[in-house]
């Protein structure tokens, strides 16, 4: 039996073999920044701005939020609770001046949640099945029933709105789908028709919402809820879509006494599509033209052909066995359209993956996780990609959140993010970061507070000047907002 010396002797070898085993692994392991292989990303520094005191906006939980900022500087909050009912909140400087409750929204199905301010002084709001309008300030909301809509887009002085509309209501090509799967040993297949459903784009009228344009109404591939439609100033329309077939494949087993299932469907394609201001225009007077002369004659829709995005963006190698290290969705939250340069830009989550452009090849493998800014240029993915925070920046252990976010352009176009980030230590805290890209760079995020651990909801207003707002849900579960302000003279 060997004595207690030789005991202690032994355990002190293991124990140092281990922490070096340890060591090497970590070296091993080390990050991109550690490495010191993004020094660019590391030499940034914080957006000099001031803050504004933190506001209490809504004191019960939210799930969802939208705002803007008007043309006199005021901003416009709209938030719903989890009993469905959309609030609006008007802050003027750091007073909380409107507090309102304008109604309760019906469907049980996906809400959605977007306002603009059209024409000048004209507030609008869309939340599932309604909508909402206020024409002029501190008046009156009045409400519109059975709303479609689920993105605004201005274009000109006109409105237009985006939303996907069942195949039966445009006549779109039918197809047959296909399911097949097993019932514990028993094959079942089965199969339905169906319409594909199409992204539309819809013009307000007097007698409602006209439909202006379909994008691909000649394919049976249907148009997914995500997607993003946005103009520029060159004069397009820029959309961004996915879109995929039904039917697929299911098992459902059975084990002792308990169970299991598991389901694939058709795997979705990323889409890209163009129209241009003239083009709207010029169709919608030739077909004007022709309902005078022939009134009977019932006016059609621009054909609006999309384009497979089937590449992913700046990838060089995939080491991900399900082949998703890049998620590109929600499209509607993580892509926005830069009115000045009239590229698609976005942001997206590598890893496990290698990332390649003309310059560089980074392998995001091991602790190495990013936030990459990639972006489309006529329809295709542009060779280069800009990498806006990575793991242990700005602080050693720094994960990031790509799961939800908020991104807006301002007049000058600047980007302004919302973003994430979490400290995984054993108090596991989050925080809300801001980050502003000028002309040259992203700056290195600046944290404006704590935020939930498990209540995600964000929002992001930003005006021509290059002003913000931005509101999130803090670790108290409370909805708060502060104003963020360039500083007189200041580059960022």
């Amino acid at each position: 039996m060997k004595n207690l010396s030789s005991l202690k002797f032994e355990v002190r070898i293991v124990t140092v073999t281990t922490l070096f085993v340890l060591s090497i692994l970590l070296v091993g392991c080390a990050s991109l920044v550690e490495k010191g292989k993004l020094p660019e990303v590391v030499s940034r520094r914080p957006p000099d701005v001031q803050l504004g005191a933190e506001l209490i906006l809504f004191d019960k939980p939210v799930i969802l939020s939208s705002s803007l900022i008007d043309k006199v500087g005021s901003a416009h909050v709209f938030v719903v609770d989890q009993a469905r009912q959309l609030y609006h909140i008007e802050i003027i400087g750091d007073k909380i001046i409107t507090r309102e409750f304008l109604g309760k929204i019906g469907t049980k199905q996906a809400i959605f949640l977007d306002t603009v301010e059209h024409p000048t002084g004209k507030l609008r709001v869309l939340a599932g099945d309604k909508q909402y309008f206020q024409v002029a300030p501190n008046g009156d909301w009045q409400e519109i029933k059975g709303n479609q809509c689920a993105q605004f887009l201005p274009v000109g002085d006109d409105l237009y709105c985006a939303f996907v509309i069942k195949g039966e209501k445009i006549a779109s090509p039918e197809r047959t789908d296909y399911t097949f799967g097993w019932f514990l040993l028993v094959p079942i297949l089965y199969w339905s028709h169906e319409h594909s459903s199409k992204l539309v784009l819809a013009e307000e009228s007097p007698d409602g919402w006209i439909i202006r344009a379909v994008v691909d109404p000649d394919t049976p591939m249907d148009a997914d809820s995500d997607f993003l439609v946005g103009t520029d100033s060159i004069g397009n329309i820029h959309f961004l879509y996915s879109a995929s077939k039904g039917g697929g494949a299911f098992i459902l087993f059975a084990y002792g006494y308990s169970g299991g299932a598991a389901a694939s469907g058709p795997k979705s394609q990323l889409r890209y599509a163009r129209l241009t201001f003239d083009q709207l225009l010029s169709h919608f007077s030739d077909t004007q033209n022709q309902a005078l002369i022939n009134p009977s004659t019932p006016l059609k829709w621009i054909t609006i052909k999309g384009a497979s995005l089937e590449q992913k963006p700046c990838i060089k190698k995939d080491f991900n066995y399900h082949h998703a290290p890049i998620e590109l969705k929600p499209l509607n939250k993580k892509f926005s359209v830069n009115k000045v340069s009239g590229n698609v830009n976005g942001l997206m989550w590598a890893s496990q993956c290698t990332l390649v452009d003309d310059t560089r090849e980074l392998p995001m493998t091991g602790p190495n996780q990013s936030v990459v800014e990639v972006s489309l240029r006529d329809g295709q993915w542009s060779p280069r990609f800009n990498i806006v925070t990575a793991n242990d920046f700005p602080t050693s252990g720094i994960l990031w959140n790509l799961d939800n976010l908020s991104i807006k352009l301002d007049g000058k176009g600047k980007y302004h993010l919302l973003l994430q980030s979490l400290d995984p230590g054993w108090k596991n805290r989050k925080y809300i970061n801001y980050l502003l890209k000028d002309a040259t760079d992203w700056s290195a995020p600046l944290v404006l507070g704590r935020c939930h651990i498990t209540n995600d909801v964000i929002s992001l207003a930003a005006d021509h000047s290059g002003v913000t707002f931005a509101a999130w849900v803090n670790e108290e579960g409370k909805f708060i907002g502060k104003w963020i302000k360039p500083r007189t003279g200041s580059q960022k």
